[in-house]
């Protein structure tokens, strides 16, 4: 027994393996051509997690999968190191191996080894057993990788798919764990469509020439388009790069092979006024409202999109302030499911001039309605001037009043009746912001309240920097 036992000890030191359960790594590989180590370390396999996967799974190319496990370790053949042992490899995740095994599906480097013809695959095809024993006359070589070559994978389901690998050496009845590789990932599931990255684009008015609707920042600035009268901004729809349908190692997809176009509507305070285009479509003409509008756009609509805004020549509005939003409701291709909308601010424009707040104006309540007026005392026109309900005790509004302009030696009236229907909102009571979109030099605002009793009082306004 003592002599057998110092036979056992002189074989698996000349195995010259690392010690037991010495950890390794994956070093190279592949699934359908598809490189898992374009830079330094392992980059999973990326399968769109919108792509429909059938009851069957998706299959990997046989002819073209493989992965190389690194022994820490080399083995050494220069001496008579002729035991056998077995290396395991299993599959975690929704996944397993797809077809038959042979002793060629698992070569070393320099292909100094012959299997004894016994593989060994489990009942739920996860995990794969070769036993293999070492070619004689090989002196001076070493093993330094097995490869589990020209192989197919499996995956049934959306989740991540990991295979470890274990390599164990029985001499004289000892079983020793030489090589551990463990669980590591090699196929996930990530979303191929790019959440817009475009921040809302403020188009708030900064130069001192007071015109209705300018750009923000120099004509450089994103979502600048022809100066001071057209603002736009792009929808920022893209992929995320890499990401493929299935396992068959068909190109990255793009855009236009998961959608086919989208459904967008258009929200803002002056669609139709400001006739709002995107990605250089018109709105469907019997969705066009003063403040929607719905859109018909294809993928490649989608990838360059633009919502741009315009008043430009002698139909040029006033502009009121506010958020254009965008709401895709996505057409996916056959074979494709994904979200069912994707909602982005766009464009926020903010007002230029001078404001003016009154306080908590009633609104044609029960106990009080108040009265705006505005005069002008200078000597050019002022205007346009909009109307905005700020906090509220009601609805939030979803308009604002404009008066197109002031005559000088003149004055304007409104009661809080009309501005409550051009709001639209249930308040009673809310605070008022009134901006002069012009020189405000010789305005005066006042708001005049009389109460369910008679009793009348007056405030005059002062006026604030400018707005935004």
């Amino acid at each position: 027994m003592t002599k057998k036992l110092l036979l056992a000890a002189a074989a698996l030191g000349a195995l010259a393996f690392a010690g037991a359960g010495q950890a390794a790594d994956i070093t190279a590989g592949k699934i359908s051509t598809v490189n898992l180590f374009p830079v330094a370390d392992l980059v999973p396999y990326a399968v769109a997690t919108e792509a429909d996967i059938a009851a069957a799974g998706i299959v990997s190319t046989a002819g073209s999968t493989d992965l190389t496990i690194g022994l820490d370790s080399p083995v050494n053949l220069a001496a008579d190191a002729v035991a056998p042992f077995a290396v395991t490899f299993t599959l975690t995740g929704p996944a397993e191996f797809a077809g038959p095994f042979t002793q060629a599906n698992l070569v070393a480097a320099n292909g100094a080894i012959a299997t004894t013809g016994l593989v060994v695959m489990a009942a739920d095809k996860k995990s794969v057993t070769f036993h293999v024993e070492y070619k004689g006359g090989l002196s001076g070589s070493n093993i330094n990788a097995l490869t589990l070559n020209n192989i197919a994978l499996k995956v049934t389901g959306k989740a991540d798919v990991s295979i470890a690998a274990q390599a164990n050496v029985t001499i004289a009845g000892f079983t020793q764990t030489v090589t551990n590789v463990a669980a590591t990932k090699i196929v996930q599931f990530k979303p191929v469509l790019k959440a817009s990255t475009t921040d809302t684009y403020n188009a708030m008015a900064m130069l001192p020439d007071f015109k209705t609707f300018k750009v923000a920042g120099t004509a450089a600035a994103p979502g600048s388009a022809t100066g001071d009268t057209v603002i736009s901004n792009a929808l920022g729809l893209s992929v995320n790069a890499g990401i493929r349908k299935d396992l068959s190692g068909a190109a990255a997809l793009g855009l236009g092979d998961v959608l086919e176009g989208a459904e967008a509507t258009v929200t803002g305070p002056q669609v139709k006024a400001l006739g709002a285009t995107l990605a250089g479509e018109t709105p469907v003409a019997a969705s066009l409202t003063d403040t929607s509008a719905v859109y018909e756009l294809d993928a490649t609509d989608l990838a360059a999109g633009t919502l741009v805004l315009s008043n430009v020549g002698a139909g040029a509005v006033a502009v009121h302030q506010g958020v254009y939003s965008v709401d895709l409701e996505p057409e996916f291709k056959t074979g494709f499911t994904g979200s069912a909308t994707q909602s982005l601010d766009l464009v926020t424009i903010g007002l230029d001039g001078t404001n003016f707040y009154a306080p908590w104006f009633a609104l044609n309540n029960a106990s009080a309605n108040s009265t705006l007026r505005l005069a002008n005392n200078g000597t050019a026109a002022i205007g346009p001037v909009i109307v905005s309900l700020k906090a509220s005790n009601g609805t939030a509004a979803t308009g604002s009043y404009t008066i197109p302009s002031i005559a000088p030696g003149t004055f304007v009236s409104v009661t809080g009746s009309a501005l409550k229907t051009a709001f639209g909102t249930t308040a009673a009571n809310g605070d008022l912001m009134v901006t002069v979109q012009s020189r405000a030099d010789g305005m005066s605002a006042k708001v005049r309240t009389t109460q369910s009793n008679g009793q009348i009082y007056e405030n005059s306004l002062g006026a604030t920097p400018p707005a935004n």
